[in-house]
């Protein structure tokens, strides 16, 4: 068995600042998955599984199954992709992928309140980034015309990273990505003018983003607080991790099942572009967004003293806990792919990375643990809180905070929020020292 990955950064048509021509650039993949139902057909009767993901950075291609077929398949799909062109005969499937696309952009204000949070986070901490919501305002500006002329443009200047896992010579490798980049017209897209997307680096204090839930049937709201960590080397990033096991058990059992906030009750490390931190998330029906902000920090506040006075040997417990997840192994080919592709398009290339972080965690120290948990969630917090309300706790209907929990920042506007803060360098598309952060604002 064999698995094959293929990511095409591409610039083309601004699709990661244009809301029109990413709405563009979902269907023309789409339209192109249809025209090739037959062949991905013919391909899966030889045991060939092919898929085609799309990101803001550019569609992906992942294919996987005997190694003997691939030779020959994954050059004649890549073909197929630069030389398709869209006909006017292919109305009828557009139209069909048209409605798809446009069902799923009207419906996005209906997915649940944890989902916009999570998706809240990154459109204003993440430069450039889409808004899920500004979609509406441009699918019916798609047509097969504007799309045709969007295909035109698009991947004609691109960057391709591979990821090969299969029983293959280095002599059929060479001679799958040759016969495949003879099928590519693009130019190349060297490393340096990748697209750089940056993470704002958030002010001390809580900067809060707030928005009502427009769906009158949902009775839940929700708040992501994130705790933005500065340090981005592997020794931060693991203190984070044990903090995150540490805190979810405690989390869980005092704001789910003590206070009964509601079902969804998390504590978990979250990496954005590189740069690591702790987000907290609950959707409830009890309490408004602020009421559950003000009981996340309550019990950071009231559990300080027990990680203060923690023994080296609940320490360690933890730390073990950790490594033990570290050493699993894989148990399919394609997870061992997905933890090397990973590692490729993050280009940090750290293919043994669990075993480093296990030397790591292994020399981790209570000390630093408890001076990160005082620092990131504490006395020099710079938190964002994502709040999503549903209509009843707007009108008053739920627990709410004992005091004004609005933020010190009230973001308004996310790109101006973006635009009015420090941004750290993009540590995935460049080189961290090319750009320089500017003083705290």
């Amino acid at each position: 068995r064999a698995s094959i990955r293929i990511k095409f950064y591409c610039n083309d048509n601004d699709v990661a600042r244009n809301s029109e021509n990413y709405v563009a650039a979902k269907i023309w993949l789409s339209l192109f998955e249809e025209t090739m139902r037959e062949i991905v057909y013919m391909g899966e009767q030889a045991g060939l599984q092919t898929h085609f993901d799309f990101s803001i950075e550019g569609p992906e291609l992942n294919i996987f199954g005997f190694s003997d077929s691939m030779k020959n398949w994954v050059p004649e799909v890549i073909k197929r992709i630069y030389n398709f062109t869209i006909t006017d005969d292919l109305m009828d499937s557009f139209q069909n992928c048209f409605e798809a696309q446009k069902k799923k952009i009207e419906n996005y204000p209906l997915i649940k309140p944890y989902s916009q949070t999570l998706d809240g986070l990154k459109l204003n901490i993440l430069s450039p980034s889409i808004d899920n919501f500004d979609l509406i305002n441009h699918i019916n500006n798609v047509t097969i015309d504007t799309l045709r002329e969007f295909g035109e443009n698009w991947l004609k200047k691109a960057h391709h990273e591979w990821l090969v896992v299969a029983n293959f010579t280095a002599d059929d490798v060479k001679e799958i990505v040759q016969k495949s980049e003879e099928a590519m017209t693009s130019t190349p897209l060297s490393r340096d003018d990748l697209l750089q997307f940056r993470v704002v680096k958030l002010p001390k204090g809580v900067s809060s983003s707030s928005k009502e839930l427009s769906n009158p049937q949902e009775a839940n709201s929700a708040i992501l607080l994130y705790f933005q960590h500065s340090d981005t080397d592997l020794r931060s990033t693991l203190n984070i991790e044990v903090l995150a096991q540490y805190l979810s058990e405690p989390f869980f059992n005092q704001l789910r099942t003590i206070e009964q906030l509601g079902y969804l009750v998390y504590t978990f490390k979250q990496e954005i572009r590189g740069y690591c931190g702790l987000s907290c998330l609950i959707q409830s029906s009890v309490g408004n967004p602020q009421y559950l902000a003000e009981r996340i920090h309550i019990f950071f506040d009231d559990i300080w003293k027990k990680v203060e006075n923690l023994s080296d040997q609940e320490f360690k417990k933890i730390v073990n806990a950790v490594i033990t997840m570290k050493r699993q192994k894989p148990l399919k080919l394609s997870e061992e792919a997905k933890d090397y592709w990973i590692e490729i398009t993050n280009k940090q290339y750290i293919f043994d990375r669990k075993k480093k972080e296990v030397e790591i965690l292994e020399s981790l120290t209570k000390t630093e643990f408890i001076a990160l948990y005082k620092s990131l969630l504490l006395d020099e917090a710079h938190v964002i809180s994502l709040e999503r309300i549903c209509k009843s706790h707007v009108d008053g209907e739920c627990k709410k905070p004992s005091k004004d929990m609005k933020g010190d920042i009230v973001i308004a506007n996310h790109k101006q929020f973006i635009t009015t803060r420090a941004l750290y360098p993009d540590l995935y598309n460049c080189d961290p020292n090319r750009y320089n952060t500017h003083s705290d604002a």
